[in-house]
């Protein structure tokens, strides 16, 4: 059996934010979609656990705002371990760069509650995980 080809890192984080920003496109039409996503939410994972200092500003920028667009449209088709693992990530985030570089934060997760009720659950998750 031939090895996998290696991939550098940089490649491979700019495929998972690609395939997470272009999802509501349909890009990924697999049978097992939660699994794929599971499966692509590992890297900007480690990314933000491991590397998050070191990482250009602008890419800092646009992954931030990747997983806040995606989790706000899908959390009500996520099944809860997904739409807790992205909450996790932008928490991790936050940890991260608040106060300085992500003053918004508390502005954007109370803001979350404006739009409808579904919504609290989401800005309830947030905080109980922020808070943990």
């Amino acid at each position: 059996m031939e090895p996998l080809p290696q991939f550098p890192v940089e490649d491979l984080q700019s495929i998972c934010v690609h395939v997470l920003s272009n999802h509501h496109r349909g890009l990924c039409t697999c049978q097992n979609t939660e699994e794929v996503i599971l499966f692509i939410l590992y890297f900007p994972q480690t990314v933000v656990n491991r590397q998050w200092q070191g990482l250009p500003w602008e890419e800092r920028v646009h992954l931030k705002s990747v997983l806040n667009n995606y989790t706000l449209q899908n959390h009500k088709n996520l099944p809860p371990f997904l739409r807790n693992k992205l909450v996790k990530l932008i928490v991790d985030i936050a940890r991260h760069d608040w106060p300085h570089f992500y003053p918004d934060f508390f502005d954007t997760t109370l803001q979350v509650k404006i739009f409808n009720g579904y919504r609290n659950y989401l800005n309830l998750c947030i905080f109980s995980i922020a808070h943990s």
